[in-house]
């Protein structure tokens, strides 16, 4: 897992601020609102994504695909903005409700999504 520092800094005036979130060619940005205690991912896919936090806490666990091993998380809450490669397995428990942006390089429609994700089991987390 990978913390990403944002594409540059926010720009800041009297009315507020614009923040980018990515400023190159992605294929999906999607907002991930979870509950407090639920696990979400548990999976591989064939793209990466981007994922940040508007508000809420998650712990972010990563691992080789194969590995059965639990990694220690990493915990990212608002504001943090983190990377996950393609091809490696990863899960998320939510410490509270949470809203999340995902921007992913692939178009992550249910259709497309569901055919390049391979589903791993993390015993530890389930529910």
């Amino acid at each position: 897992m990978t913390r990403v520092p944002l594409p540059n800094e926010p720009f800041v005036d009297a009315r507020g601020s614009i923040t980018n979130l990515t400023t190159s060619g992605c294929q999906s940005v999607a907002v991930i609102v979870s509950e407090k205690s639920s696990v979400r991912a548990r999976h591989h896919h064939e793209d990466e994504h981007t994922l940040y936090v508007v508000s809420g806490a998650v712990e972010y666990y990563q691992r080789p695909i194969g590995s059965t091993a639990l990694p220690e998380p990493q915990v990212f809450r608002a504001g943090d903005f983190f990377w996950t490669p393609a091809n490696v397995d990863h899960a998320m428990r939510f410490l509270m409700p949470t809203v999340m942006v995902s921007i992913a390089s692939g178009v992550r429609d249910t259709e497309h999504h569901e055919a390049s994700v391979t589903r791993t089991r993390w015993p530890e987390l389930d529910e």
